[in-house]
């Protein structure tokens, strides 16, 4: 016999323990679910709009919400100024823009005007009031939900007239009012503050011109008059010329109104060019008038001017009357004054009293819309109810446990490189939408107390995995040891549950690493975040076993002896060495070789003697671990092992490299001259 080879031989051997853990049911909340906007907000209130209280269905409409109506509590979490406020629909997430004009938190006082995006008139509309981040600042006025965009739906100018120094505002972002006279004086108003005219210098003078060219538009006031004698301007624009009923071409609202001379204790609305011979072509409204003690809400409405020009006057959301009028009376070509607020183009009729929330609109407001505004801002507190407020509640943790694939059958014990669901079941009043992340901590209890203070918070390849889910429309999955270990995170498997729902299961598809510690002690602990408030937890001291795991590589491909002369004994002379072999283990290991038992050459075969007494056409073998033929054993018949070190420790995942085994060989006579070819077999086992 010429040569003999040997071949690489992997074999894996792996002792089961059941144990039986308890299984926690979870009965779903079956609540409909709310989210909530963002998880740095710590509160929220519901609005809810009576629909009786609103004159048809709208959309993009102004609600008005007096902060005063929120409570104490608002007060105590909101941000003084309100900057914090953010407002969404129905469904505690979508955001809708608004405006806080004001919130003192030191006299619990306040503004707020938001665009619904639409209110029923058959059914309560619910919105929601969010407060309580003490990082978040107000939006820009031009950002998407800042102040202009409130009033985007046809408005050219909103005039809140609280200010008691500088210009008079205009929400829309687009016409400042200059203060005359006596003003600014702020007063109360119908919603915060107005302006308090002193009837004889006050006044606001605009930069709106849109009254000249629209062919349709509306005008708003709130106002409340210390007299109502003939005659006082509460809105007017036209002639510069012009007081108000002259021969010059004019718009006003006013205290007072000419019919055939001037008449007090009246409310009118009037369009036209002159008074004298032609006021049946005008357009003329009013209602007898006394109130110097309430605030009164009128509107204008002017319609198809360029064509069969019409208008209608309303008090207090109610109509007042209809009028016409023809194009050539009620012509703005001669109009050379901006809108003004409390007086006429000329030195006179000045109004006294308060006026707040002055409205123009390029556009008609239905009797429907003006209804819902007087309903809102007169009465605000029967127009909305205000809900209880809601803490963004922590979410819980109700179960956690570990599965097969199925994710049904629970286990009691877990086997490297093999495929496992863990399930963490998550509660959140406010939708697993306010999650930030899920997570759960696989880990070796070393002192098995079961105390989650030992919960590691980073994963190693022996002792313990982290295994995230990054919340979102899309989640992301994240494993600790990274995916550069043995230990897998199957993302593809992995399921996020429903995050409209409050409850849901979270299951994290996993394959313990190769070198998990064997243990009768691994654990599991889950943490749900919402990234504002204590995650909720839970700990699962099921202590699960951990079997054992290992894993052979022959590194050393083939060896080759050179000619050796049959009846050749053990010894130098048929000795190869410097054999590499791989071990990799989660706990204490044997190391074990074996032989093929059938020899093959061109001639003939040879069998392998397991006794050491070769005979005709028979070969041994012996192998250790060292070249030291003293302590090397003989090879048996595959598949039956033979310790050749009994001392493997529990390795890294690149395992442990024995790179001195030695294998002798002992020939039989007389054998054929020839070639001969087998299989060595290394082998790791947990047992002798």
């Amino acid at each position: 016999m010429r040569r003999l080879t040997s071949h690489k031989a992997v074999c894996i051997a792996l002792v089961m323990a059941m144990l039986v853990i308890p299984f926690f049911p979870f009965l779903p909340s079956s609540a409909y679910a709310v989210g909530w906007y963002n998880p740095s907000w710590l509160y929220r209130e519901a609005v809810t709009i009576d629909y009786t209280k609103v004159g048809a269905d709208l959309t993009d409409f102004p609600v008005y919400i007096n902060l005063a109506n929120l409570g104490a509590s608002f007060f105590s979490h909101v941000n003084n100024g309100g900057g914090d406020i953010r407002i969404t629909k129905s469904d505690g997430t979508t955001e809708l823009a608004r405006e806080v004009v004001s919130c003192n938190t030191g006299t619990s006082t306040g503004e707020l005007h938001f665009k619904a995006d639409t209110l029923s008139s058959s059914a309560n509309t619910v919105f929601y009031i969010y407060y309580g981040n003490a990082g978040a600042s107000d939006y820009a006025v031009t950002d998407t939900y800042g102040r202009n965009a409130v009033w985007s739906n046809g408005y050219v100018g909103v005039w809140h007239l609280s200010e008691t120094s500088g210009s008079a505002a205009d929400s829309v972002g687009t016409h400042t009012g200059t203060f005359n006279g006596n003003l600014p004086s702020a007063a109360t108003g119908i919603m915060g503050s107005g302006q308090n005219l002193n009837g004889t210098t006050g006044y606001i003078q605009t930069d709106s011109g849109e009254l000249q060219t629209a062919d349709s538009f509306t005008i708003s006031a709130w106002f409340q008059t210390t007299v109502t004698d003939y005659a006082h301007h509460i809105a007017w624009e036209g002639d510069v010329a012009g007081n108000g009923w002259g021969t010059q071409a004019e718009i006003n609202l006013s205290i007072g109104e000419y019919t055939t001379s001037g008449q007090a204790n009246r409310l009118s609305t009037w369009l036209g060019s002159s008074v004298t011979g032609s006021a049946a072509d005008a357009i003329s409204l009013g209602v007898a008038f006394t109130d110097t003690t309430n605030f009164n809400y009128m509107v204008a409405v002017m319609t198809n001017l360029s064509t069969s020009p019409a208008g209608e006057m309303f008090l207090n959301g109610v109509s007042q009357g209809t009028d016409t009028g023809t194009t050539a009376n009620t012509s703005r070509a001669g109009w050379n004054t901006n809108l003004r607020v409390g007086r006429a183009g000329t030195n006179e009729r000045y109004f006294s009293g308060v006026i707040d929330e002055v409205r123009l609109s390029g556009g008609v407001r239905t009797s429907g819309w003006n209804s819902t505004e007087y309903n809102n801002q007169y009465t605000p507190g029967t127009f909305y109810s205000v809900g209880a407020e809601t803490p963004n509640s922590p979410p819980t943790v109700d179960a956690v446990g570990i599965y097969e694939t199925d994710h049904v059958t629970p286990v009691t014990s877990l086997t490297p490189q093999t495929e496992y669901a863990v399930k963490v079941t998550v509660t959140d009043a406010d939708t697993l939408n306010d999650l930030d992340t899920v997570k759960v901590t696989i880990f070796y209890d070393t002192d098995s107390d079961n105390d989650p203070a030992d919960v590691p918070g980073t994963g190693d390849t022996r002792n313990a995995a982290i295994l995230t889910c990054t919340v979102s429309g899309t989640p992301s999955w994240q494993i600790d040891p990274s995916a550069s270990t043995t230990w897998v995170l199957e993302s593809g498997s992995s399921v996020q549950p429903t995050l409209t729902n409050n409850t849901g299961d979270f299951w994290f598809h996993f394959r313990p690493g190769k070198v998990a510690t064997e243990s009768a002690d691994w654990d599991a602990y889950a943490a749900a975040d919402d990234g504002v408030n204590t995650p909720g937890t839970l700990y699962d001291s099921s202590g699960y076993d951990m079997n054992w795991y290992g894993e052979v590589s022959i590194d050393t491909v083939s060896v080759t002896w050179g000619p050796a002369a049959p009846g050749t004994d053990f010894g130098d002379t048929t000795k190869q060495t410097g054999i590499s072999v791989t071990y990799i283990s989660n706990g204490s290991y044997y190391e074990k070789v074996s032989a093929g038992s059938t020899w093959t050459s061109a001639s003939g075969d040879a069998t392998l003697n397991a006794g050491g007494n070769p005979g005709a056409l028979e070969i041994s073998i012996k192998a250790a671990v060292t070249d030291n033929l003293t302590s090397a054993v003989l090879a048996p018949v595959y598949a039956t092992y033979a310790t050749i070190d009994d001392t493997g420790t529990p390795t890294g995942e690149s395992g442990d490299v024995v790179a001195t085994n030695t294998l002798w060989l002992k020939l039989g006579t007389p054998l054929y001259a020839d070639t001969f070819s087998g299989t060595i077999y290394y082998m790791i086992t947990d047992s002798p």
